[in-house]
């Protein structure tokens, strides 16, 4: 909607779009699977594969399940790199509605790779330990201090510190005995209801071979209520910077610009690591078609403004809902990006629909190379891809 979205408004919007992670009944469960086709997708990565390609498998190599009624175990999931050193890459997963003494504390679990794959246990968790902070509603991993160990990075969107619901992220180091006890670091928003840690992502925005951590505060105000802000915290041997070195905001009331951030690849081909940064309420060109936005790294870090912008077609589609880079999809040896828009109808209505952009010496395509759709009513397609 135009102008200011009133706080009643966006938590309403809100309690939509997390009645798909957190179903009400036996039967709505089954609309949760959307929401874990990232952890799908982790399996079939990490799952033992026959030596001769052939495309993802039909059935799972690897399954695990939650051991806590709603404790939403893989509302997110990264691969973790090989945080322990071992040779063999390690999966990360949230459930941010776990309760063990505070209620919706949340918490990860580290699952090490070995020869015959992932263990079947965790073999290193932590919990938020603050009531309803959410731990683990958003993961990532990267090498953040250069070691060759798989670093983790933990969002807890609601965690108070100073303020209410201003969010925090943690980072834990790996090691060759795996992550510590305590986090290496950690950063907070320093403003209530920011929701800091939202979304996390990882790349290396200035190509020096430490990764950088993307943080999204979809709610953080700035002379615009709810516009939202992008954080951007630089590796280096001694770790993440204290301070953000870059940040970037839209100006856009209630756009929720940062919801979420996605690592784009390389776009353009030259070496350095590219953002890609959802905005899902943006009014432009009408209420709610949401936006994506990609910032091209260098040297001196991401662009000062978006190099790239894509807008909805549709009232309600929420167009960013889903952001990432989609890997070469044509070969040409430039990275693409898939952006989702989980509200959009077409022959459905809210089936959704997911578009591929394609990358070139000059950034992104200005139109989809690619369009998918949900093909069925409420199918939320594209949430999030």
């Amino acid at each position: 909607m135009a102008g200011i979205r009133s706080r009643n408004d966006v938590d309403l919007t809100f309690d939509m779009i997390k009645m798909i992670h957190q179903p009400a009944d036996a039967n709505e469960r089954v609309a949760r699977l959307a929401s874990l086709a990232l952890a799908a997708a982790l399996v079939a990565i990490l799952a033992p594969q026959p030596a001769v390609a052939t495309g993802v498998d039909s059935m799972p190599g690897w399954t695990v399940t939650g051991d806590q009624t709603d404790s939403n175990f893989g509302i997110s999931a990264t691969s973790a790199g090989d945080v322990n050193g071992d040779g063999f890459l390690d999966a990360l997963i949230g459930s941010d509605g776990f309760s063990d003494g505070e209620s919706d504390e949340g918490r990860v679990a580290l699952y090490y790779g070995g020869a015959s794959g992932l263990a079947q246990t965790p073999g290193w968790t932590f919990q938020g330990d603050q009531a309803s902070a959410n731990f683990g509603h958003r993961v990532a991993a990267g090498d953040f201090n250069g070691d060759g160990h798989g670093d983790l990075a933990v969002g807890a969107y609601f965690f108070d510190g100073g303020q209410t619901d201003e969010g925090a992220v943690f980072v834990f180091h790996g090691s060759p005995t795996g992550p510590g006890p305590m986090p290496n670091w950690s950063a907070e928003s320093d403003q209530a209801f920011a929701q800091f840690g939202n979304s996390v992502a990882t790349t290396d925005v200035d190509a020096d071979g430490y990764d950088d951590l993307v943080i999204g505060a979809p709610r953080f105000s700035n002379g615009q209520m709810d516009e939202g802000r992008v954080f951007l915290y630089s590796g280096s041997a001694a770790g993440l910077s204290a301070l953000p070195t870059w940040t970037a905001e839209i100006d856009q009331p209630g756009a929720f610009f940062g919801f979420p951030v996605g690592d784009a690849g390389d776009v353009n081909g030259d070496g350095f690591g590219d953002l890609v940064v959802g905005a899902i309420f943006s009014d432009i060109p009408a209420s709610d078609t949401g936006a994506a936005y990609l910032y091209l790294g260098s040297t001196a870090g991401p662009s000062g403004s978006f190099d790239w912008h894509v807008t909805g077609s549709q009232t309600s589609e929420l167009l960013g809902h889903g952001v990432r880079g989609a890997g070469d999809v044509n070969g040409d040896g430039y990275d693409d990006v898939i952006v989702g828009g989980p509200g959009f109808t077409s022959g459905f209505s809210a089936e959704g629909r997911a578009l591929v952009y394609a990358g070139s010496a000059d950034g992104l395509a200005s139109t989809a190379i690619w369009t998918a759709y949900g093909g069925q009513t409420d199918g939320f397609f594209g949430f999030p891809t």
